[in-house]
Parts: C-alpha cells; structure tokens; sequence
C-alpha cells in the first residue's frame, strides 16, 4: 500500500510541474452495503474524503486519480441483539477516465483499489475490532457522473460495484467447530461527493 500511495504523490509533482493537472480535495457520504452474502444486509452510512487530481488529455478526455479514506460496510440484523454495524475502513484508490460531455457534466469510468485498515463491529451494547475476519484488498469498478457549478466546485455522484469478495465467512463441521473459512459478499457502495479545485 505505501508504494501505491508513493505512487500516487509522484504522479501528483511530476504532471503538476508539467501544467497539465487540477488538484482538488473532496468530502462526501458513502451509502453501502454487502451484496451476495448469506444473510440479510442493510445499506449503512459513511463518510469518504481526501485528495484528488485531473490530469486533462484534451478539451473533452482527462485521467481523475484519488486518495481517500473511505468508510464502506452495511448493518446486519441479529435475534436477540439487533441491528449490528459492520464498519469497514478503507484507503481507497479510484484511477477513472473522465468524459467531458458539456461544460457542466462529465462521466467517469474505471477501477477502484481499497485497502482495508480497520474493520470494527459494533451493537447498541458491544464494540469489537474484527479485520481479521476481512479481506484486507478489495477491487471493484466505479462508474459516476459529475455537475460543474463552476471552475472550482463540482457535485460528484458514483457508484462502486465490488469484484472481489471481502468477507471471511467460517465454515462449520457438524459438531461446530470452525474447520475452514470461504470468502463471501461483495462490496457495492453510492457516493455523493462534493470537490473544491485549488
């Protein structure tokens, strides 16, 4: 992950100097979930921010490369505790090739890299950190499109369609003890982000 992030800062100084990259910061909410799991899931909020750049090919085609923290998960009901809230802490990175459709809209497409750094369980009586029991990467594809209210703030709505599966779901033998561990469930998540352009 730190040659990712390296990566990243790089790419940053090096088309920065060149003139040909926006630079910007975004903050926004995540709705998520677990889809194709064994049990029933909720979509649950979450917050997502950090960094991110254009680096503009011509008048209509650009890269946009982000870092961000990015909280994904879903909420679980369990007999007798409740409502429970999976939290899943990422540091992700979106590489998406933008479409300049009109002054104001743009589309975007392309592969998102998370890194999952904390995975935290939680009911209305109990707190417990539980990573162990996740993946820690997770690959998935993000399509969007975005407003332009003018050159330095802009309305970003995405959604990311997870491809690898992130949980570790144990498997049982017949008296119940744990023999083995499947993965299972894949990310989906909608984001609503607002960006300020430096």
């Amino acid at each position: 992950m730190k040659k990712i992030v390296l990566s990243f800062l790089i790419i940053f100084i090096f088309t920065a100097a060149s003139g040909q990259l926006r630079l910007g910061y975004k903050i926004g909410v995540n709705t998520a979930s677990i889809k194709n799991t064994s049990g029933d899931n909720t979509f649950m909020a979450g917050l997502n921010t950090g960094l991110f750049s254009n680096v503009y090919f011509s008048d209509k085609y650009f890269l946009d490369a982000e870092l961000l923290l990015s909280v994904k998960g879903y909420n679980s009901i369990l007999i007798p505790a409740g409502t429970t809230r999976h939290r899943l802490s990422y540091v992700s990175v979106p590489v998406l090739l933008g479409m300049q459709a009109s002054k104001k809209i743009s589309f975007l497409l392309g592969p998102e890299i998370n890194f999952l750094t904390k995975a935290i369980k939680k009911t209305s009586t109990y707190k417990k950190t539980i990573t162990h029991r996740y993946n820690n990467q997770d690959i998935g594809i993000d399509a969007g499109i975005a407003y332009n209210f003018s050159k330095k703030i802009k309305l970003d709505l995405r959604y990311n369609y997870g491809l690898t599966k992130v949980i570790k779901e144990a498997v049982p033998d017949n008296s119940g003890d744990v023999m083995s561990y499947k993965n299972n469930g894949f990310n989906q998540v909608i984001q609503l982000d607002l960006s300020f352009i430096f």
